[in-house]
Parts: structure tokens; sequence; C-alpha cells
């Protein structure tokens, strides 16, 4: 998949726009993180069995910026192609929507924000666990 470059808008028009797309949106003083819940009806058909989390910094002008190269899944179970490019497609068409209709410059995160953002965000321990459990 083509990488999705980072985005940022102001912080309640990307809020409007995620949560209208089935997001859930987490806040803390300097990120917020959307997460989409997407069922996998080979594991669950009552609940969402794969977590899509999307990270945000908050900026100093009051945007958040959609950290692309963060987000990933955080899964009990190893995530199918299909539910992986679902959840990629969504996240290219809000990123595309937030850009053409919504977009203010991109400001570098500082550091400390930065290691934060890495610290939750789960693609890379999300993989190595999985990766473990089917070893």
């Amino acid at each position: 998949m083509t990488p999705i470059p980072p985005v940022s808008a102001q912080a309640e028009a990307v809020r409007k726009l995620f949560l209208r797309h089935g997001f859930t949106g987490i806040q803390s003083s300097k990120q917020e993180v959307f997460v989409l819940g997407l069922m996998n009806e080979a594991l669950d058909t009552e609940r969402a069995s794969h977590m899509f989390t999307v990270p945000a910094v908050k900026l100093a002008n009051g945007a958040l910026q959609v950290e692309t190269g963060l987000a990933g899944f955080s899964s009990n179970a190893p995530v199918p192609e299909a539910i992986q490019a679902r959840a990629w497609t969504i996240l290219a068409k809000l990123c595309a929507q937030i850009e053409r209709k919504l977009s203010v410059p991109c400001v570098e995160p500082p550091a400390p924000d930065a290691d934060l953002l890495h610290a939750l965000a789960p693609r890379a321990a999300g993989m190595r666990q999985v990766q473990a459990m089917t070893d």
C-alpha cells in the first residue's frame, strides 16, 4: 500500500470527520487516538475483532496532525488482508478529505510527543505479539 502522508486540520473538524466514519476518540493533553473497531465474522459476530488505531498530535495552533505512519492494528489474532485493506482505504479517504477541504500546514511535533506516540502506537508491538501467538 502507498504510504499516506500526515495531514493536519483544526482539531474539532478532524474529530467530527473521524467520529462520523465510525471511529472513537481517546484524548490526552498532548494527543488523541482514533480507534475503529472492525469485525471478523470468522472470529466473532457480536463485537469488533480488530482495532485500527490512528494517533494524532495536538499542535500549538489548535490543529490535530494525523500521524498516519503510526497507524496500525491491535488484535489478538492475525488481521485478514481484506480487513487491513478496508481500514487503510478508510484512512486514506479521510486523509484525502482533510487535505482537500480542511488542511492547515503540518508542523513537526516536538520530540517528546513523538516518543509518546511511538509508545502508544500498537503497530510494531501488536505485530510482534501476533507473530508470537502464531509461532
